[in-house]
């Protein structure tokens, strides 16, 4: 229980709320699920802290592993284990995924596309000087009449107070509406001018080969690839079927788009799962949810004449783990199987 003010404090509670909102985006705990990015980090996952599972919408977790020597990425999501006990939700290899956002970024900002936006912007031009036009006139006019406002105020006899009183009111109105639309102008022209300075244009098309100098470069930390990737893409929503990888990505601005699918490469860990033949694994599978333990359904798939793909019988431990190789839950119910006589 927190109760305020119960004892002298080095700094007030409203400080320490304002210290509590600086700290959180800085902090690591992936329970903390409201949108939020952690600060970028050294590790090799170009993705932290940017994915998200696109079978329950949780933040995936990055983990590390090697194998042969070779360090591996992954990112993972183990909200159906802490939830329902259930198997992993999603875990893929990262760096097929790293390397298509990649060529995604390195491809977004290209020549062509910076040319295109070139062309768009002077469409943009174009269209406020057409438009900035009609205002120009809608000024002028606004001139006249509230010169014509004046003319008249200017000849009317002082002595007609009501009659004064009235076309003061109106000069009054003319120059307002004068003031707002050349205030008004003033202003869109002050935004769009800064859209048309051919000199940069030159310097902006060089800066396509900078950006992918810079980023191959081993010289740019994956902390500062991270951040350069933050300032188009949002989050990642990965969703995987078998070897395949959809990568919807979400910009910044709003807009979204697909990658091709990523095909994930077969490691040595997945030969290995192919030690038990599709045939038995719908067996083991349909055995443990029928409550059979690890050395029990190890006894009944020998008894049945499953092996092994090595042609060896099945024991307990070769059960368990195929079990967590294959993200197979270990059977719930805490009740013996039932048994089949030979």
């Amino acid at each position: 229980m927190c109760i305020r003010e119960a004892h002298v404090g080095y700094i007030d509670w409203e400080e320490y709320l304002h210290n509590q909102e600086t700290l959180d985006p800085f902090r690591s705990n992936i329970k903390l699920l409201k949108a939020r990015q952690k600060p970028p980090r050294a590790g090799p996952t170009l993705l932290q802290s940017r994915v998200l599972c696109g079978h329950c919408g949780i933040w995936m977790r990055v983990k590390y592993g090697k194998y042969n020597g070779r360090r591996l990425s992954y990112y993972t999501c183990h909200d159906d284990i802490h939830r329902h006990y259930d198997r992993t939700c999603l875990s893929t290899r990262g760096e097929a995924i790293d390397a298509a956002v990649s060529r995604f970024l390195l491809a977004a900002v290209n020549r062509e596309n910076l040319a295109l936006t070139l062309a768009v912007r002077e469409q943009v031009w174009a269209d406020f000087a057409a438009a900035d036009r009609q205002q120009a006139q809608r000024i002028e006019a606004l001139h006249y009449q509230a010169a014509l406002a004046r003319s008249r105020y200017m000849e009317v006899d002082p002595k007609n107070r009501l009659v004064a009183a009235s076309l003061e009111a109106d000069w009054n109105e003319a120059l307002t509406a004068l003031n707002e639309a050349t205030r008004e102008r003033q202003e869109r022209r002050a935004h769009y001018e800064g859209l048309l300075d051919h000199s940069m244009d030159a310097r902006i098309l060089e800066l396509t080969n900078d950006f992918t100098l810079v980023w191959d470069t081993p010289a740019t930390s994956n902390a500062e690839r991270k951040r350069l990737l933050a300032l188009l893409i949002e989050d990642v929503t990965l969703i995987r079927d078998d070897y395949t990888v959809r990568v919807d990505l979400r910009l910044r601005g709003g807009q979204t788009h697909t990658l091709p699918p990523v095909t994930l490469p077969k490691t040595g860990s997945d030969a290995r799962r192919r030690g038990i033949s599709n045939e038995a694994r719908v067996k083991l599978e349909a055995l443990l949810k029928a409550g059979f333990h690890d050395g029990h359904a190890a006894e009944e798939l020998n008894r049945q004449g499953y092996r092994h793909s090595k042609g060896d019988p099945f024991f307990q431990s070769r059960v368990a783990k195929i079990r967590r190789q294959l993200n197979i839950p270990r059977c719930l119910p805490n009740r013996p199987p039932t048994r089949h006589n030979s």
